[in-house]
């Protein structure tokens, strides 16, 4: 794994002298915490004795004697070369969909809407401009979506800025700006109770967005939507229902799972199936949980549970 040809490549030389002198320090003080009985850890380029480039994650770890004191160190190293390949392939993604994707559609959009606004309904071009519109408005969804994803697998959460946010009025913007983009769909907002809290308003809307997004997508066409936000004591409930086909049972486990589509989707607008993966990680963030009820004849309903205080 080192690249050894000889035993005696390694005799008599001292660990820390194999790593650079960049990360020196830092095996010093994980063999020092081993040493003291704990278990030391280090993450750091080290070239094998060939002159090959690896990435190592080493643990040190105490061997006790009989009294609970340390008489030898035991490391465990593991090659994680490819995975932080991976790791800069992913922040280079996230560069060139950020900058070089995403600035120039906002652009295009921002340019769009704005011709949108001036042409009158009758005008021949104006179907063609809110067909721009919207496309411009899935592209950006589905670089955000993106851009979420890798944010998640690169630090395991999404990131929230929680703040005083009346969640009945967070939800009545979604349903405003969902009821604006589909003339043709009943969306209904019902709040009740005290609708306060700390929450991160646009990742909130954010959740919210995506649930009634899904129930547009898999709801009969002349239902309404409908979106309650309850709150009573300590926790704040959000619930999205549409009517229409059943999800099916062996399919609810895996509903949340990144890059997953459902089979009974009624609308023609494509998916790449992060909505409902986005959603999860939204409510996690927040100390929350999401559930789904779905069954014939009932409809499906999501549902959102979240503490008033993350």
């Amino acid at each position: 794994m080192l690249g050894v040809v000889e035993p005696g490549q390694l005799r008599g030389r001292p660990w820390v002298e194999l790593w650079s002198s960049a990360h020196r320090q830092e095996v010093a003080e994980a063999l020092a915490t081993a040493r003291d009985g704990k278990v030391g850890r280090v993450v750091g380029p080290g070239p094998k004795l060939d002159g090959a480039p690896v990435w190592w994650d080493i643990i040190v770890s105490p061997v006790l004697d009989a009294s609970g004191k340390p008489e030898r160190l035991v490391a465990t190293a593991r090659d994680v070369t490819e995975q932080r390949r991976q790791a800069e392939f992913e922040q280079q993604l996230i560069g060139i969909v950020s900058h070089d994707l995403r600035n120039p559609l906002s652009a295009m959009l921002y340019g769009a809407t704005l011709m949108a606004e001036s042409l009158s309904p009758d005008s021949p071009l104006a179907d063609v401009v809110q067909r721009i519109v919207r496309s411009g408005e899935r592209a950006a969804r589905l670089i955000r979506d993106l851009l979420d994803f890798t944010q998640v697998r690169a630090s395991g959460r999404l990131p929230i800025d929680p703040q005083p946010v009346e969640i009945h009025e967070v939800c009545r913007q979604v349903v405003d700006e969902m009821a604006l983009n589909h003339p043709d769909r009943v969306i209904v907002h019902q709040p009740e109770g005290d609708g306060e809290g700390r929450w991160d308003p646009d990742r909130l809307a954010q959740a919210v967005g995506n649930l009634v997004r899904n129930a547009l997508s898999y709801g009969l066409a002349g239902t309404p939507v409908t979106v309650r936000s309850v709150g009573r004591g300590a926790r704040v409930r959000v619930l999205v229902h549409n009517d229409g086909p059943p999800i099916p049972p062996e399919s609810i486990s895996s509903l949340f799972q990144p890059f997953r589509r459902g089979e009974q989707r009624l609308d023609r607008e494509r998916s790449i199936g992060l909505g409902l993966f986005i959603v999860r990680e939204i409510v996690d963030a927040h100390g929350g949980g999401v559930t789904v009820q779905s069954a014939a004849g009932e409809g499906t309903t999501f549902h959102i549970d979240l503490p008033r205080r993350p």
